[in-house]
């Protein structure tokens, strides 16, 4: 048996510090485990943080935030209060009341006339068919709800203060402009031959819709293009207004007289500071006695029908009063006009016959329906839409405070002619005409 001892000692190795160095270094790696294990003995376990660690840190997070939103009533549908959500519903309701009012009337009610304009009782406004409201309420911090129109066609302005009760602050609830218009999206109006452009427009839900509308428009107008022309007869609109009894001397007048009236004050009252005033009544009766913002100017007995005063003109309200045997038995009254408000159009607009012609009589009145006797306006227009046509032009009464205006059903169409005036300034005013029976 070889004995390496003994031949280690005879051959010893030429690298005698490499096994040296293999020994410190196993006997450093055993005192290395040693010592490790006596750390784990003593130490809690690492936690390794990876993607799900930190998923459920943020969900926990989010749950306790929103327990304590909740406690709190600072989170979720908590925050809205009920007087906050009935001013809205009343806001939208509002809105959609004026839509109405437009969509029958032709335009929104001033700012001046307010919202109390669609609670009203409007009979003499064309189209009318309201009221749209039954009344004007105040919002639920009792403030009136704020209303502004600064246009014939633009959508107003329409909000309440909110809690506040401070108009132009971050708690104001304001219309939805949408609202205005959902009285115009009854799509009933595209089985008609022309929709809503009778009203000013035509409200589509997107461009294709409308392009179609008006194709189809168009189509129509140039299938009866023919027939305006050969079945239509030339009319004189002199001989049309003469007709309708709108005469000069009736234009003059500036008021029109009610048939079968007791006593009727010639004229208007606006005059030019420190004037003297002639004042004119027809009457039948016995007497009339004139007042003056409330002071007689004393009792006179008709002659040939006519009484008449002199007066310093003075700016107000003059009432006459006719007697008949000592006994009141009608009166009448006049009021100075203040300044151009709107534009309104009377007379008998039910309907006219193919190629017949009708006339309304546009006036210029204040903000009390009083008509202005001298406008001077500087520019006007006239238009129509549909089956007719206008047969004088603003130039034959540029500038006058009311004036005739005489239109023209052509053939070809039942539907209504619309008619507009607008005067640059102070507004417009729009009518239709029906299409009467064949006989």
């Amino acid at each position: 048996m070889v004995d390496y001892n003994e031949l280690r000692k005879k051959f010893p190795s030429k690298t005698p510090g490499k096994a040296a160095r293999a020994a410190k270094i196993k006997a450093i790696a055993r005192e290395y485990e040693k010592k490790r294990a006596e750390l784990a003995a003593s130490r809690p376990p690492i936690l390794k943080k990876g993607f799900v660690f930190y998923a459920v840190v943020v969900i926990g997070l989010l749950m306790i935030g929103s327990l304590v939103l909740s406690a709190t009533g600072r989170g979720g549908k908590a925050f809205t209060s009920k007087a906050h959500i009935q001013a809205t519903n009343s806001v939208e309701a509002l809105a959609v009341a004026l839509g109405r009012y437009r969509y029958h009337t032709g335009t929104y009610p001033t700012t001046e006339e307010g919202l109390k304009q669609l609670a009203a009782i409007l009979p003499g406004v064309k189209g009318w068919n309201g009221p749209y409201i039954k009344k004007v309420v105040k919002d639920p911090w009792g403030m009136a709800y704020e209303y502004v129109c600064n246009g014939e066609h633009e959508t107003p302005t329409l909000y309440s203060c909110g809690a506040d009760r401070v108009a132009g602050t971050s708690d104001d609830i304001m219309a939805n402009p949408a609202s205005f218009d959902k009285p115009f999206r009854d799509k009933s109006w595209l089985k008609g031959w022309m929709p809503y452009t009778l009203r000013g427009y035509i409200v589509v839900e997107d461009e294709e819709m409308k392009k179609s509308v008006n194709a189809s428009v168009a189509e129509h107008m140039d299938d009866y293009a023919d027939d305006m022309k050969t079945s239509t007869p030339e009319l004189s609109a002199d001989k049309v207004i003469a007709d309708a009894g709108f005469t000069q001397e009736r234009l003059s007048q500036v008021r029109d007289e009610p048939p079968g009236a007791a006593v009727f004050i010639e004229g208007h009252w606006n005059r030019e500071d420190g004037t003297v005033a002639n004042v004119t009544c027809r009457t039948k009766c016995d007497e009339v006695e004139l007042f003056l913002n409330g002071e007689t100017l004393g009792k006179k007995k008709p002659v040939d029908g006519k009484v008449s005063w002199e007066t310093p003109f003075a700016p107000g309200e003059l009432k006459a009063i006719a007697y008949v045997g000592g006994r009141p038995n009608g009166f009448d009254s006049i009021a100075t006009a203040l300044s151009p408000a709107r534009v309104v159009l009377k007379g008998n607009t039910a309907s006219v016959g193919d190629g017949e012609a009708a006339v309304v009589l546009a006036e210029v009145v204040d903000r009390n329906g009083n008509v202005v006797p001298r406008v001077g306006w500087k520019e006007a227009r006239l238009s129509c839409e549909g089956p007719g046509r206008i047969l004088q032009t603003v130039a034959d009464h540029a500038g006058a405070a009311r004036f005739p205006v005489a239109v023209q059903r052509v053939a070809g169409s039942g539907v209504d002619v619309k008619v507009t005036v607008r005067i640059d300034g102070i507004g417009s005013a729009t009518c239709a005409f029906g299409r009467a029976a064949k006989r």
